[in-house]
């Protein structure tokens, strides 16, 4: 029983700070994240909302602006509630720390630029119809809109990133969990020379705890490697 004794004992000290070094470098990479969430939001609604600092004006240019109030204006008719009105004229980084305003104002302005681009496309297909230098404009507005995708995706894609790492901080962490209680629960039956429940005994459960020990150093591993890295 001694050699029981000092395997279970060393498994559960391996796995217990196995679990306080993923969770150390889980919290580091969700706060880091979190900021780089919030920024690509930030991005985001400044672009929705036309909040452009002095070091955007050699990008947005005049007609760009124009643009760009015409489509907010446009969203803020169709919204019908006063109140979520008002959301459109919020400052970005107020809007960005409250979720569910922040998600209807991009869902709504979603709807908006989807159906400009439609319009945009059906009357891009009739040039012969088009008024003189009302090409360009289409292509602006084209061009605008499919920017304000890219600032989405850019968003939406750090979101994925962050549940993606979360599920798998999960897993590992519930294996790294059961691992640490099993041997504890063994180690107790041991010091009390009882046997275990149901009559399992101490030997048959060494290849179990063999094989999710490997499982769970391995998704440690690879959470460590590939989500805290840059």
């Amino acid at each position: 029983m001694g050699n029981y004794f000092w395997f279970y004992s060393t498994v559960a000290q391996v796995f217990a700070a196995l679990w306080a070094v993923t969770g150390m470098f889980a919290v580091f990479r969700l706060e880091l994240l979190d900021r780089k969430i919030r920024d690509a939001l930030v991005f985001l609604l400044n672009f929705i909302l036309v909040r452009f600092g002095p070091a955007s004006t050699e990008l947005i240019t005049g007609e760009i602006h124009r643009i760009l109030e015409n489509m907010k204006e446009h969203v803020i008719r169709k919204v019908k509630e006063s109140d979520k009105k008002e959301w459109f004229e919020w400052n970005p980084e107020l809007l960005a720390n409250r979720a569910k305003e922040a998600q209807y104002v991009i869902e709504r302005y979603d709807d908006c630029t989807e159906e400009e681009l439609n319009r945009v496309r059906e009357k891009m297909k009739k040039p012969n119809e088009l008024e003189p230098g009302r090409d360009k404009e289409l292509e602006l507005t084209e061009k605008i809109i499919n920017e304000y995708r890219a600032r989405k995706n850019v968003y939406y894609s750090q979101c994925k990133h962050k549940n993606n790492l979360i599920s798998f901080l999960t897993i590992a962490t519930i294996l790294d969990g059961l691992t640490t209680l099993t041997s504890l629960i063994i180690l107790f039956y041991i010091s009390l020379g009882s046997p275990l429940p149901f009559n399992i005994g101490v030997a048959s459960l060494q290849p179990a705890v063999l094989v999710i020990s490997g499982i769970a150093i391995i998704l440690s591993a690879v959470f460590i490697l590939q989500y805290c890295r840059g």
